[in-house]
């Protein structure tokens, strides 16, 4: 099984995802988790600016891992491009694999702001967040779009607790 968790900033992408993971015993591949653990080798700069890591930096490093667990996985934040969803496609095809669900978890500006401030992380500045909500929101439309079109995309609100976000992907995937 493979699936993918995407949507914007402090969603909760990440969370649901690993508890997801967890509970159905699938790898969990983070865009997010991998460039961290790259830092200073100057992926950070997109971050402060707000921007998505371009295609050909990130893929290396997501193939990497997708290449070790080839009966399933849990996405987390890719594809965030036009250019990402092309090269995850192919990535897919060649090896006959298929994404059986898309979890887009939406969430409001008020509750955005919220979290903000309790995760505090160095690029969670109101700025950087907000350039990422607008930017990633415009990035992701043609993503969001393929994976609808496909039948495949559930958008969750993410506003909710933790537990009632998952419980809502739960029902999706028992199905």
């Amino acid at each position: 099984m493979i699936i993918v968790f995407t949507g914007p900033p402090l969603a909760g992408k990440g969370t649901q995802a690993q508890l997801l993971s967890k509970q159905l015993s699938l790898p969990l591949i983070s865009i997010g988790t991998l460039l961290r653990e790259n830092e200073g080798k100057g992926y950070e700069q997109y971050a402060m600016q707000g921007k998505n890591l371009p295609t050909e930096l990130k893929f290396g490093l997501l193939s990497e891992k997708m290449d070790q667990c080839l009966d399933g996985f849990i996405l987390e934040n890719f594809p965030a491009t036009k250019d990402d969803l092309m090269a995850l496609v192919d990535y897919l095809e060649k090896h006959s694999l298929k994404i059986d669900v898309v979890f887009h978890i939406t969430i409001s500006e008020e509750e955005m702001k919220k979290r903000m401030v309790s995760r505090g992380r160095i690029d969670d500045t109101d700025e950087i967040v907000m350039k990422r909500r607008k930017l990633q929101t415009l990035d992701r439309e043609p993503v969001v779009d393929y994976f609808r079109e496909l039948g495949i995309l559930t958008e969750v609100s993410g506003d909710g607790s933790i537990e009632e976000v998952q419980e809502k992907i739960q029902e999706v995937i028992s199905r």
